[in-house]
């Protein structure tokens, strides 16, 4: 984690309490993807415990950089965090509405990707001989 990131995060949490808000998203890379899984997975819980401070409903879309956060750990804390409680068995993509005038869709690219570690092997596998096919260029950073 770059040596900014905690301050920054705890100035917009402080900010975040400051008002009335009905909801607040994190947008995705909770980590920047470290070289060993020790560090990434050590990044994500000292984010996440800055997140726990949030007082206003917090809802998540994944980034790439997400998916390098071991699985469980992922998983375990984002249900806890998360006023979604996105069920791990239907991804990570799900819908809300704050308020009565409107809806707000969240999508989780990364859950076909082409890494090694996709869970959808055969769907994977589909999706990269399809892109080899048509002699695209393979890209190992993000969804499909």
């Amino acid at each position: 984690m770059r040596s900014d990131v905690p301050r920054k995060l705890q100035s917009a949490v402080k900010e975040f309490n400051s008002r009335d808000l009905e909801f607040v998203i994190h947008l995705g890379d909770l980590v920047d993807g470290n070289t060993t899984q020790e560090k990434i997975d050590s990044d994500f819980l000292a984010v996440s415990d800055e997140l726990k401070q949030i007082q206003a409903p917090l809802y998540f879309a994944l980034g790439n950089h997400c998916q390098k956060v071991t699985k469980s750990l992922l998983r375990s804390e984002l249900s806890r965090l998360s006023e979604a409680r996105a069920a791990p068995e239907r991804g990570y993509y799900y819908s809300f509405s704050p308020t009565d005038n409107y809806r707000l869709v969240v999508l989780e690219s990364n859950e076909l990707n082409l890494r090694e570690d996709c869970e959808l092997i055969e769907e994977r596998d589909e999706a990269l001989q399809t892109i080899q096919g048509d002699h695209m260029r393979v890209v190992q950073n993000g969804g499909v």
